[in-house]
């Protein structure tokens, strides 16, 4: 595979990453992180320096791509600022104190939590809404207290590492609320620029400046990512605007599933 190839790989798979981002709210790890490791090894990088740079690469086009369906959100007015506010403390020091947990717990019981709730949020959102009363925004007050400092800790710990971010999490929660799926997305969008800027600031820069090995390559493998996926993320965001709640709701479920079933594929081959 040549390096240009392998961009225009990368583009693309950004167009897929952004799209569900701003479409889902999630994170883009889950299209990102396949496409890299597919497209690395084939330029050259070590195995042993392939996971390194692989995450590091994936949270560095996080950044853009959470920041344009951000941006893509609040043109719309679906975001919630004093929320969002309120939220990002416990975001911020809840999913670095749930990464750094996720490094301390014994993988395959975190996967298998991780499987096991995949799994049941996935078939919830499959299964028929109740009808709530959505309110409008501004969110309640009582919301900022559902998806606290406790769940944030899943944000890092869980969420993250399957590459659905925040929304994992905070999405189910505020469609408890009551919330419109639209608006749960838009909200969920913004703890997610949270969390990648976390994340690139503590470990996405030092890896890769770290990795002096990996060479150029990871820089335009990125380039290309994010270009696709800044591109990607305002198509998703209208389309989230668009679609019935229903559909939302079903598609929400089938990448959550599918992200469970993809741990549990990686668990059982090793």
């Amino acid at each position: 595979m040549t390096t240009e190839i392998a961009v225009l790989f990368c583009i693309a798979g950004g167009l897929a990453s952004g799209l569900l981002a701003g479409l889902l709210g999630i994170g883009g790890g889950l299209v990102v992180m396949p496409l890299l490791y597919a497209c690395l090894p084939a330029l050259g990088i070590a195995d042993a320096a392939l996971p390194e740079v692989a995450v590091a690469t994936a949270l560095a086009v996080m950044l853009p791509t959470t920041l344009s369906a951000t941006w893509a959100q609040h043109r719309r007015g679906a975001i919630d600022w004093p929320w969002a506010a309120r939220m990002a403390p416990a975001t911020l020091v809840g999913s670095a104190a749930g990464a750094l947990l996720a490094t301390q717990l014994q993988g395959k019981a975190l996967s298998l939590l991780f499987i096991a709730y995949a799994s049941w949020c996935g078939l919830r959102m499959l299964l028929p809404a109740a009808r709530v009363a959505a309110p409008a925004l501004p969110l309640p007050a009582g919301a900022a207290l559902m998806p606290g400092a406790p769940l944030a800790l899943l944000v890092g710990g869980l969420g993250a590492s399957a590459g659905l971010g925040s929304a994992l999490i905070v999405v189910p929660c505020l469609l408890r609320r009551g919330l419109q799926m639209k608006h749960a997305v838009a909200n969920s969008t913004v703890l997610n620029l949270l969390v990648s800027a976390r994340g690139l600031l503590s470990l996405s820069l030092p890896a890769l400046l770290l990795s002096a090995q990996a060479g150029p390559t990871q820089w335009l493998l990125a380039a290309g990512i994010g270009v696709g996926a800044v591109l990607g993320a305002p198509c998703g965001v209208a389309l989230s605007h668009r679609l019935p709640v229903a559909q939302l709701r079903c598609g929400f479920g089938l990448v959550t599933l599918s992200a469970g079933a993809g741990m549990l594929i990686h668990l059982s081959a090793v």
